[in-house]
């Protein structure tokens, strides 16, 4: 006896006989065999048994599948209010019926939509939650005061320059200036919805910033608080 997926039960004549792949001596004659594998849909037939012969059986799927994307990627999803990983998620298993999909990370607003599933399908779906937005200021300033106009970078990409004001998604970035000398200041800042974090930064010094929520900031290969 086999059987695509393997693992499915094996009853002949009523009584379990055992569990797929398996080989088994029958009786000669006819036997009703049941092939049966939870979530999928049961296999019933009558055999006549007269000689060595293999039982080869595709069983069908009482489910159905869901593929979830999100812009961006990496977020946390729920189906029905359980969490099933986050984004993207590819033939996550789904008993047929309607079921709602949600994106629940604390960095967008919540969004979701109800999908209806159907057996042995895939049901596919896209969703785009908003951000939720800060602001942050950035300027620049020498050991003495003065302004910077320096280059800056947020989170990898460079922004403009200093002194500079924008909005972000909430959550920590890492912002950079480099001063036209090269000298540079980091820091790790939290911006949180709805409010404006204000940062000055000095490269060469020790990168004020007014951000008690701030990670670290770091000059050269020294870390500090």
């Amino acid at each position: 006896f086999v059987s695509t997926p393997e693992g499915a039960a094996v009853y002949v004549d009523d009584e379990y006989l055992c569990d797929t792949p398996c080989k088994r001596e029958l009786h000669e004659g006819t036997h009703a065999i049941v092939l049966k594998l939870p979530h999928y849909e049961p296999v019933e037939e009558t055999v006549v048994v007269d000689d060595a012969t293999t039982m080869r059986r595709e069983l069908s799927p009482s489910f159905g599948w869901l593929s979830i994307g999100t812009i961006p990627s990496g977020l946390a999803v729920t189906v029905d209010g359980e969490s099933v990983g986050t984004s993207p998620i590819d033939g996550f298993e789904q008993m047929p019926g309607e079921v709602e999909v949600w994106i629940d990370d604390d960095r967008f607003h919540r969004t979701g939509m109800k999908v209806r599933v159907s057996r042995g399908r895939t049901k596919e779906i896209e969703l785009t939650p908003e951000p939720r937005i800060g602001g942050l200021k950035v300027r620049g300033e020498d050991d003495r005061g003065n302004a910077i106009d320096g280059r800056l970078i947020i989170d990898g990409e460079e922004v403009g320059e200093t002194p500079w004001a924008g909005e972000l998604k909430i959550g920590t970035h890492e912002v950079v200036l480099i001063a036209p000398d090269g000298a540079a200041s980091q820091g790790v800042y939290l911006v949180e919805e709805r409010t404006v974090r204000e940062v000055v930064l000095t490269p060469g010094g020790e990168g004020r910033r007014f951000d008690p929520d701030a990670a670290t900031v770091r000059r050269g290969d020294t870390s500090y608080k």
